[in-house]
């Protein structure tokens, strides 16, 4: 049922629905407001994340991630993070989500080889607009163009999240972030005087 949702936001957006993506986020958050599952929590999560102004208020699933974060092992545990970093950005926390992404940088920086469960260049597209957000263009200029570097998405070895990647329509979502990104640092860009 989480993946019905979540390819429901999907649609929304795709259709350019943004009341739909909104009512369909909140109401994922609301339904699974209790859950403890980390796939639930991450496609929940993902949704949010795809597009600014999915929730009224984040703290709710924010409060829910954060609890959740710490106990997930396995295949999520080293990736989770990237979710909760995702939601932290929506909710215009820029500088616990640009905390929480170089945390996750370092990480596979000093995993050589590892392979991601997550898009590494979306996470490089929305670090480029929090530091857009926080006034830096330096650094998200600099994220803006190691996200467009990985334009393969996931660096997977998993042939299923290959597969996801795909079937979800992840180049859209990918364009969406890009776009939103280059406008964020162009709004904040001012031209030095001569």
């Amino acid at each position: 049922e989480p993946k019905t949702r979540y390819f429901r936001a999907l649609a929304c957006l795709g259709a350019g629905d943004r009341a739909g993506y909104r009512a369909t986020c909140q109401a994922m958050v609301e339904h699974y407001k209790f859950s403890q599952d980390p796939e639930v929590l991450r496609l929940t999560a993902w949704s949010v994340a795809l597009a600014p102004g999915a929730l009224e208020s984040y703290k709710e699933l924010i409060d829910q991630l954060e609890r959740v974060a710490p106990v997930v092992g396995g295949r999520f545990g080293h990736s989770y993070r990237f979710y909760l970093a995702a939601v932290l950005a929506r909710s215009g926390r820029y500088r616990d989500a640009v905390a929480e992404f170089e945390q996750i940088e370092r990480r596979l920086a000093d995993t050589l080889g590892y392979s991601a469960d997550f898009p590494e260049d979306g996470m490089h597209l929305l670090l480029s607009t929090c530091y857009a957000q926080l006034g830096d263009q330096e650094e998200g200029r600099k994220h803006l163009e190691s996200g467009r570097k990985l334009r393969t998405g996931f660096r997977l070895r998993s042939f299923s999240l290959i597969a996801e990647q795909t079937a979800t329509g992840y180049g859209r979502i990918r364009s969406l972030l890009e776009k939103e990104a280059e406008s964020a640092l162009s709004a904040r860009f001012v031209k030095p005087p001569l």
